[in-house]
């Protein structure tokens, strides 16, 4: 057994990544296997603004967002109210320690399972356009995911999406969101465990094509016993 596994959901906004999260912790767990999510979405996105210092939000970086959302009225906007790369140096130091301390409060055998990780830390960085080997750096003290989900789909359907769940972020438009769906493709076929997933089918058909390649991660981590299935 090992002494957890961890799988990274990842892709531009509109793709699916905390559904996908949901569905895989869910079925995980009713097979018996502990399974943490794990994410670093600002709490700017998740609930109302309660100030731009938040005394028990341990993340430096809620600042950026805290900020951008009391005054510009969209958490997004602290890529623009800010330089981009302190914003983004900041999360991939986070996502790091992040990490680090979720493997520290879970069990031997527990799925890590992080909505957003190194992959998305990457294209953001680089695309803000710090240094890629300060960000490289940084990075590398995570342990490399065993498995990197990439949900792909083209920038218009995301978009599409997007507008349904409320109104779009400054950046979620179809021509930011093409840009990024490149950058996470290039920087996908140079991370290792890395698998591509046409999140343009239907929820159902993506979580099938995905918990198969869990199942087969698991199975060869030793972190289950017998079948999955």
């Amino acid at each position: 057994m090992t002494e957890h596994v961890r799988i990274a959901v990842c892709g531009i906004d509109g793709g699916g990544k905390s559904t996908l999260c949901q569905a895989l912790q869910t079925e995980l767990e009713t097979r018996g296997t502990p399974t943490r999510v794990v994410g670093n979405l600002p709490r700017a996105y998740r609930q109302n603004n309660t100030g731009i210092i938040d005394p028990s939000d341990p993340f430096l970086s809620s600042f950026f967002f805290n900020y951008a959302a009391e005054h510009h009225g969209d958490p997004g906007s602290a890529r623009f109210a800010f330089d981009a790369r302190y914003v983004d140096y900041v999360m991939a130091l986070e996502e790091v320690r992040l990490d680090r301390a979720a493997a520290r409060t879970v069990g031997p055998g527990t799925v890590l399972l992080h909505d957003r990780h190194l992959l998305d830390r990457r294209v953001n960085a680089y695309r803000a356009g710090c240094p890629r080997a300060d960000i490289d750096v940084i990075l590398s003290h995570a342990p490399a995911p065993d498995l990197t989900v990439v949900l792909d789909l083209p920038a218009e359907l995301a978009v599409e999406r997007v507008a349904l769940r409320g109104r779009p972020g400054r950046d979620e438009n179809v021509a930011d969101l093409a840009e990024y769906r490149e950058l996470y493709l290039s920087c996908a076929q140079a991370q290792p465990n890395v698998m591509v997933v046409d999140a343009a089918r239907s929820r159902e058909e993506v979580f099938e094509v995905v918990i198969s390649q869990v199942e087969a991660v698991l199975a060869n981590a030793g972190a289950t016993s017998g079948s999955l299935r």
